[in-house]
């Protein structure tokens, strides 16, 4: 069996290093646009955006009133 060593703390910095540099000249609306399609590129991003969606939906959904109050 081969077993496999990961710097997670260089790896985190190598990522962090590489969105900064992509995000330089960005506003922070297209940043926070960025991040999101970022997000959802991947099956985990997805899933949590479509149930942040649904938790919307329902939290919404108890904050209104029911019909004729």
């Amino acid at each position: 069996m081969t077993t496999m060593t990961i710097d997670s703390v260089k790896m985190m910095r190598g990522l962090r290093a590489e969105l900064s540099s992509e995000m330089e000249h960005m506003t922070a609306r297209e940043r926070l646009r960025y991040i999101q399609d970022k997000a959802v590129s991947i099956p985990l991003g997805r899933m949590l955006a479509e149930q942040g969606g649904e938790a919307a939906q329902q939290a919404n959904a108890a904050d209104r009133l029911p019909a004729g109050h």
